[in-house]
This record gives structure tokens, C-alpha cells and sequence, in this order.
């Protein structure tokens, strides 16, 4: 019993550690959401960045430009607070578009989890000939001006953080003092470890993470026996 918990605690840990942040662009290069075909995992975040003047609305396959009842809608978005995060809690797939005047029938739609025999193009061209429907309420996401981007997490736009920028790297401190001999020798020894800085603080937290699971295994096996 104690063995299967240890397990079932490290594969939380690892199932935390792989979670990824995908983004999508929305109407910042004309009519288009890029890519318009995305894989995510539970767990995984998306953010929609948007360029001004448009929106995101999840609809059902076999009726394009139309909402369905409970799916993700942004609202219009504006020149602040752009990016409107959705945190994906199943692999279900997601079809969606572009409900502001005929972006959808112009081909502004995309799907994250695309099942098998459907395809984004499939959707595209049924919306061509498609009446658009605008959802009644915002829903299924967070609208925001700025992403975590090691978490994918919206920040809140009071933060007085423009963005989030690679960490400063923390040298080793030393602990005691000099001497006043003569000698001048120093009697205190370096203690703490340098914290790696940039894109190297990722895979340094991920490392403590696996080496925190691979622990708590050894733990569970030696208890076990």
C-alpha cells in the first residue's frame, strides 16, 4: 500500500512537470489563427494572442460559426488584455472560430485535438457556406493581459511586471568571517549552490522534480521490502 502511493505521488510530479503552454496567434497576420491545428495534453494550457478586433468561440464540427452550449468564448477582444487562456482538462476535441462579422465563413477557425477522420479543412470548407452565431456569455477561459510564461498562468494586470524575464543568477554566499590574523586567512567555508539562470532554470526544475520522484520510489521499495 505504501509502495502505490509513493507511485501515485511521483506520477503526479512528473504529470506536473510535462505540462506545456501552447500559443496560438488569432488575426495577427489577417484572417487566421496560427496554427490552426493544435495537440495539447490534459493539463496543458492555451493561450489565444490576439490581434485587435476579433474573438474566440468553441462550436461543434457538424455545425460550423455556431457556439456550442458551455464552450470556451473570449468575448471581443481589444488592444489590452489580448490573451485569453484556456486550461485544457480533457483531450476532447475542440473546434472553434472567429465570430466577428464573416471571419469565420473567410476561414478563421482552428481545433485542438483534431479527432481521426475529422480535419481542420473539413471544417473550413462547411464553414465557407456557414451562418455565424455569436455566443451569448464569456466562458472557459481567462482573459488577460499578461502569461506566466514557465506556467502558462495568467498574471494579473495590476502586476507591476511587464513580463516575465529569465531569472538573475544567485551566487554561491560564504558563511563566518575573515580572520584578523595576520594571515589574513578566511575561516568561513562557501555554502548554498548557484542557481541556474535563464532558459536553464526549466530543465533544473525539472531535473529536481524527476530526482524527488526517483526518492520517493526508492522510498516506497524500501519500505515495501
Amino acid at each position: 500500500m505504501q509502495l502505490n502511493k509513493t507511485l501515485l505521488g511521483g506520477l503526479a510530479l512528473v504529470g506536473v512537470a510535462a505540462a506545456e503552454t501552447h500559443t496560438i496567434s488569432a488575426g495577427k497576420t489577417g484572417l487566421v489563427f496560427s496554427p490552426d491545428n493544435t495537440v495539447a495534453a490534459v493539463g496543458d494550457t492555451v493561450v489565444f494572442d490576439f490581434g485587435s478586433g476579433h474573438d474566440v468561440s468553441q462550436g461543434p464540427f457538424d455545425s460550423p460559426c455556431n457556439p456550442s452550449t458551455g464552450g470556451i468564448y473570449s468575448g471581443l477582444v481589444g488592444s489590452t488584455k489580448n490573451k485569453f487562456v484556456v486550461t485544457i482538462n480533457d483531450t476532447n476535441p475542440i473546434w472553434f472560430y472567429c465570430s466577428v462579422s464573416s471571419h469565420c465563413q473567410s476561414g478563421m477557425v482552428g481545433v485542438i485535438n483534431p479527432p481521426n477522420g475529422k480535419t481542420i479543412d473539413d471544417y473550413r470548407s462547411r464553414a465557407q457556406n456557414a451562418n455565424t452565431v455569436k455566443p451569448s456569455a464569456v466562458g472557459g477561459g481567462v482573459l488577460t493581459d499578461k502569461v506566466d510564461s514557465t506556467s502558462g498562468s495568467s498574471v494579473s494586470s495590476q502586476s507591476s511586471s511587464g513580463s516575465a524575464g529569465p531569472s538573475s543568477s544567485t551566487p554561491a554566499t560564504a558563511a563566518g568571517s575573515t580572520s584578523g590574523t595576520g594571515t589574513g586567512a578566511a575561516t568561513g567555508t562557501a555554502t548554498g549552490t548557484a542557481k541556474p539562470s535563464g532558459a536553464a532554470s526549466g530543465l533544473f526544475q525539472q531535473d529536481t522534480m524527476l530526482n524527488a520522484v526517483a526518492g520517493l520510489v526508492a522510498a516506497g521499495w524500501a519500505g515495501f521490502l
